[in-house]
């Protein structure tokens, strides 16, 4: 199992990113910071509301098509970025039977605590294949998936639109530069749907989003020893339709 110490000292890239980004007119705070142990934990509950379609879509998507997807890329390795419980991946899994010889499947989350419990659980109910984890950001550490050949990428979920444009076209390009003949990439898009249906799934009635977003200050104060106080941000998520993105904030709620 590849893993990063968590008590390691913190890499001056991602502090330079960061305080790049808090920097900007409106702050920002890297979608990393959300993934902490309670923030992992919290983003699989939300798959699991009413509002938020995107996953049970995904799903059922792999359930009637995963059999063809694998059949395409005729893998002998699956990698899945950003790869939290690893529900989706069970899909795939289930249809690669019987397994090629030495099949491997490579899980790829920051978050390493929940990773590792993702591989242990994986292990123990697929003996047929080898798992492995790699603790990493996928915006900036695919260099840890090692060469390609025959691999088929997951980036499940829609993930990609976390990422601005430019930074999609770099993760592409990063991406592509690892690859080698025979390796294939699967990737979930969200299309564009009416309004009120995109909002509703960042703003669920449990308001299990909302803790969600909060996580990043959480993320920011464990890390850098912060002292923002979380609970006096409010949430806020809406569609912004010109760039056809959902925007989510945290509004202070005092000065």
């Amino acid at each position: 199992m590849s893993s990063a110490s968590r008590g390691a000292p913190v890499v001056d890239e991602a502090s330079a990113r960061l305080r790049a980004m808090l920097s900007r007119p409106l702050p920002e705070i890297p979608p990393a910071f959300f993934y902490d142990d309670h923030g992992s934990a919290l983003f699989e509950q939300i798959t699991a509301l009413p509002e938020y379609y995107q996953t049970r879509t995904e799903i059922g998507l792999l359930e009637r098509h995963a059999p063809a997807m694998l059949d395409a890329a005729r893998p002998q390795r699956l990698v899945e970025l950003g790869s939290g419980a690893g529900r989706k991946i069970r899909l795939l899994l289930d249809a690669w039977r019987p397994p090629r010889p030495g099949a491997t499947c490579t899980m790829f989350d920051v978050n390493a605590s929940f990773l590792n419990a993702s591989v242990e659980r994986l292990a123990a109910d697929y003996p047929a294949f080898c798992f492995d984890g790699i603790v990493g950001d996928f915006t900036r550490d695919l260099d840890r998936l090692g060469p390609g050949g025959e691999r088929l990428t997951i980036f499940f979920g829609g993930t990609i639109g976390n990422l601005y444009p430019a930074e999609q076209h770099r993760f592409f390009e990063t991406l592509a530069s690892g690859t080698a003949p025979g390796d294939a990439l699967l990737i979930g898009v969200d299309l564009v749907k009416p309004k009120a249906r995109l909002e509703a799934a960042y703003n669920d009635a449990r308001g299990l989003t909302a803790a969600f977003n909060r996580r990043a200050l959480y993320g920011l104060n464990a890390r850098y020893g912060g002292d923002f106080e979380p609970e006096a941000f409010a949430h806020q998520a809406f569609y912004d339709e010109d760039n056809a993105w959902i925007e989510m904030r945290l509004v202070a709620r005092k000065a």
